[in-house]
């Protein structure tokens, strides 16, 4: 018998191949990027924490940037921050 699963390393984020975010982390995205003129998420990786870490990579404007999200256990979702991504 054959069985195939996939492995995340404990602590790792997993990939996702659709970027569709939930109802509460959209809202927070939205009010995170909204002095922005052009936003796309380019990919989208979760890790499992006392809650879920959503980390976006996404199109601000032309710049690359990493955005993370924390949605915790009592439902409320935190920014954790933004890190520009540079281009050499």
């Amino acid at each position: 018998m054959l069985i195939l699963f996939a492995m995340t390393a404990v602590g790792g984020y997993t990939n996702h191949s659709d970027t569709q975010l939930p109802p509460n982390i959209e809202k927070q995205f939205i009010k995170q990027t909204k002095q922005y003129k052009h936003v796309e998420i380019t990919s989208l990786s979760t890790q499992v924490v006392a809650g879920i870490n959503y980390k976006l990579h996404v199109n601000l404007d032309g710049k690359q940037a990493t955005i993370v999200f924390w949605a915790k256990l009592d439902k409320t979702v935190e920014f954790k921050g933004i890190q520009w991504i540079k281009n050499d």
